[in-house]
């Protein structure tokens, strides 16, 4: 093995150790993969981070046109796997409080919770709807109108 194919191989492989790319395609059905854009290239399908998978797990797929980074062990894009969420101008940040955490959907439903004013919010569009369940009671909340479903009820206590 010649020192330049050698020298050549490390090259390559530390140029795809790490990879700025965009999402191409994303599969959502078990095992959930994607495919990563960069320049003509498109990887094959690879996993991506989660903020969640053990006993407590979080689902939140990357979307088509995400920016991401592409992480290969040892620079083989074959063992790579994907780390989404970073901001563009097409993905811009919903917010910029540094006292709240904002998840912004793309119907226009939004969870915050601000730490400086101490609440809570769930938005939902005019079409939508918050359910709120424990058991068999259901706590509906519409634009029109608020439902309870119990089999049992207390009564409005002060």
């Amino acid at each position: 093995m010649s020192n330049n194919y050698v020298i050549n191989e490390i090259d390559r492989r530390l140029a795809v150790l790490l990879a700025a790319g965009t999402v191409e395609e994303v599969r959502h059905t078990p095992p959930a993969r994607a495919r990563v854009r960069i320049g003509d290239w498109v990887s094959a399908w690879l996993p991506w981070t989660s903020l969640a998978a053990g006993q407590v797990r979080k689902w939140r797929p990357p979307s088509k046109g995400e920016q991401v980074l592409m992480l290969s062990p040892s620079g083989l894009p074959e063992g790579a796997f994907i780390l989404p969420g970073f901001n563009t101008n097409q993905h811009a940040q919903p917010d910029q409080r540094p006292h709240a955490t904002v998840e912004q959907m793309p119907d226009g439903a939004k969870v915050e919770y601000d730490w400086q004013a101490h609440q809570y919010l769930v938005e939902a569009p005019p079409n939508g709807r918050i359910v709120l369940r424990v058991g068999a009671t259901e706590l509906e909340l519409r634009s029109d109108g608020v439902t309870l479903r119990t089999p049992k009820f207390e009564g409005v206590q002060a």
